[in-house]
């Protein structure tokens, strides 16, 4: 008996199995880590996220564009942003900290949401952990309901170009 979804194929047609292209890959980085941010265009950087978020989603190049929301656009679930940040690690050559790129846990907090109302101190909490996101959805209306699409193909790209300027 199968459990959960079936599994997703990649746009040439082959199953998708989680990690494996990270394991095969290697990395696209030269020798000397100190010219990681000097070698990246955010050009460049775009056309790695996208090879992540087709791998990793099984989503066509063509529908993986810097406003295509990964949950409401291209159907990421919970595991797949599992997948995601282990791939971006790999191909980048970084470690992600648990909730540095994604949201966690918001909901669980009084002081950050106070049923479908983000609070002061949750904007402030958001603002602060994810300042590669474009807030504005959230900021317009303080609804927890506007997070499920903030988190784009853009903010990836600006996450790692975050990353990689800090490393560099």
């Amino acid at each position: 008996m199968q459990r959960g979804r079936p599994p997703r194929r990649r746009a040439d047609g082959r199953l998708r199995t989680i990690y494996h292209a990270s394991l095969t890959a290697g990395s696209i980085w030269p020798e000397n880590p100190e010219h990681r941010s000097r070698t990246m265009t955010r050009d460049d950087i775009m056309e790695k996220v996208v090879e992540v978020l087709e791998d990793a989603l099984g989503a066509d190049p063509e529908d993986i564009v810097p406003a295509a929301s990964l949950t409401a656009d291209l159907d990421a679930e919970s595991i797949d942003f599992l997948d995601i940040v282990f791939k971006l690690e790999q191909t980048f050559g970084f470690k992600v900290a648990q909730g540095e790129l994604f949201p966690e846990n918001l909901t669980d907090n009084e002081e950050w949401v106070q049923g479908d109302d983000i609070t002061e101190a949750g904007m402030a909490m958001l603002q602060e952990k994810l300042p590669h996101v474009d807030l504005t959805p959230v900021i317009e209306t303080k609804k927890v309901s506007k997070l499920a699409g903030i988190v784009t193909v853009d903010s990836i790209v600006n996450f790692v170009e975050r990353k990689l300027a800090s490393a560099g």
